[in-house]
């Protein structure tokens, strides 16, 4: 059980020779993460301290939720020189702010307000990361701690809780867009308090980002300045996800140990983060960056084949790219799709379909003499419709070469390319480097899913070779001793032909109806059954 120990300390002066010494205590606005396997949705809160010179029967503490009473609780003390006292409140995860009345006896000594309890987590990377608008939302459920300054001292001394913005960046608790976004969206929907903090620096590469191994809180660096926030806020221990945004300035030569440099990285923060359960990783667009973005989004497109807790996000198709960076649309709409992500890991939400960013699982020969290419997804697609004069098939290339790809259609899950001229290409790579062939930033057309989540880039992905299966779905109806068909589903679910049980899969394709993805709908010796079947 990972455990988040929050430890301060604070002198009052009470009366002259009486002082009043905490060494644990809430501060205003401080955030409190829930979660261990005693209290899952809850946090303790404890008040911990001594008095000198002690005139006072009872310590208590009064706690009003809502500004309505909630709890109190009460220490009895001894009238010796000096008292040590302990009292502990906790607090449920919800929409919900908590002040803290301390008294000795009937004398209020200490009050604590605007305190809550909920979720925590952290974004790190470039500037599309830290990214800020000219927005006023401010939340009193959404917390941060202390400066993303860069400045080391500036880091140091500011060690207060606020309310989390994103009119500026590198300054007392500002958190980016997309990162306020995501945590809009859990308070609105999921009713859960956030505290979210970013160590975001723009302009810079993994290597930037490495931890000191032998002074990893060193101020002086970027991981430790995150890591010293978290540590004096008491949160280290109990992050939630880790966001990372982060690549344009290695898309040069660096790009080849970037893979590397993550894992380097990803395991410094599993140790300094025990808490983490989650990773989310941005796909870097095309633009800002140099000769090898299309390799490096390829290997970010990999991170999740090799760690199970990542999840790989895509940023192409999203609105108000200037080239390099987004506007305050296109960062909200990256806030709401990694929301999504976190919705289904941590909130149990049921919109599941479509969230994700559609992933290559093959590329193959569709025919024996290598006319027609099948790019095989995780989840349907849609190809899409020509932009600005520009058509997605001239920025498909066959060992990096574009012009070789008549026109494109989808079936389901999949991908067809028509090929002008068969072809003996081995490798395949969608989309370019950085620009369209007028020189300008590649901005579309994209394959997305039917939620507008755009299709991961890939780079030089292996095109596997031509095995006829022409009758592998008659062998695999033919298995049941008995086959009798009964209706036949568009890929929407409408119900598009019903079937004569005695038909055949010969007869069935031959019906008068469109080419594309249908649900067959059979019955066997034992039992319905349904099969996808493609009309070409």
């Amino acid at each position: 059980m990972v455990k988040c120990l929050i430890i301060v300390f604070v002198l009052v002066n009470i009366v002259a020779g009486q002082s009043l010494f905490f060494s644990t205590v809430p501060a205003n606005k401080q955030f409190y993460p829930r979660g261990n396997s005693e209290m899952p949705d809850s946090a303790e809160i404890k008040i911990n301290g001594e008095i000198s010179n002690n005139t006072f029967d009872t310590m208590s503490v009064i706690v009003k939720k809502n500004g309505q009473f909630f709890k109190r609780r009460t220490w009895s003390l001894n009238k010796i020189t000096n008292s040590l006292f302990h009292l502990s409140v906790n607090v449920h995860a919800e929409l919900a702010e908590y002040r803290f009345e301390i008294y000795g006896d009937t004398t209020l000594l200490v009050t604590r307000d605007s305190i809550v309890c909920g979720d925590v987590y952290v974004v790190n990377g470039q500037s599309n990361a830290l990214c800020r608008a000219a927005s006023s939302y401010k939340s009193e459920w959404i917390r941060t701690f202390g400066t993303s300054s860069g400045i080391s001292q500036y880091c140091i001394s500011d060690t207060t809780w606020d309310y989390a913005q994103a009119a500026t960046q590198e300054t007392h608790a500002s958190v980016g867009v997309w990162p306020l976004r995501l945590a809009r969206n859990i308070v609105e929907k999921d009713s859960i308090p956030v505290f979210v903090i970013n160590g975001a620096v723009g302009g810079t590469t993994i290597k930037d980002h490495m931890r000191n191994q032998s002074a990893p809180q060193s101020t002086g660096t970027i991981y430790g300045r995150l890591l010293y926030r978290l540590q004096k806020a008491g949160l280290k221990n109990c992050v939630k996800a880790f966001y990372w945004h982060q690549g344009e300035n290695n898309s040069d030569s660096t790009a080849l140990i970037y893979a590397d440099k993550y894992d380097t990285l990803y395991k410094n923060w599993k140790v300094d983060y025990p808490g983490i359960s989650k990773f989310y990783l941005c796909q870097i667009h095309h633009g800002c960056g140099f000769d090898y973005q299309s390799y490096l989004r390829d290997v970010q497109r990999r991170m999740a084949d090799k760690y199970s807790d990542l999840s790989v996000m895509s940023t192409i198709g999203l609105p108000g790219h200037d080239g390099c960076h987004y506007n305050e649309t296109g960062y909200n709409q990256l806030g709401d799709n990694l929301y999504r992500l976190a919705a289904k890991d941590f909130y149990g939400s049921k919109d599941t379909v479509g969230i994700t960013a559609p992933a290559i699982k093959e590329v193959k020969y569709r025919n024996s003499n290598k006319s027609e290419i099948g790019l095989v997804f995780d989840q349907p697609v849609l190809w899409p419709a020509d932009l600005a004069g520009q058509s997605l098939k001239n920025y498909i290339y066959l060992d990096g070469v574009a012009g070789q790809i008549d026109s494109g259609r989808v079936f389901g899950n999949e991908v067809v390319l028509y090929l002008k001229n068969s072809s003996n290409a081995a490798k395949l790579t969608y989309l370019p480097n950085a620009n369209y062939t007028n020189g300008s930033v590649y901005q579309g057309p994209y394959l997305l899913n039917s939620r507008g989540v755009a299709a991961l880039t890939f780079d030089g992905v292996t095109i596997s070779q031509f095995t006829n299966t022409e009758n592998s779905v008659t062998a695999k109806l033919n298995i049941a001793k008995t086959f009798i068909p009964v209706a036949l589903y568009s890929i929407s679910g409408r119900r598009v032909a019903e079937l004569d049980k005695n038909m055949s899969l010969q007869d069935i394709n031959k019906l008068n109806i469109p080419a594309g993805v249908y649900y067959l709908k059979y019955r066997t010796d034992k039992s319905y059954q349904v099969r996808c079947l493609v009309k070409l």
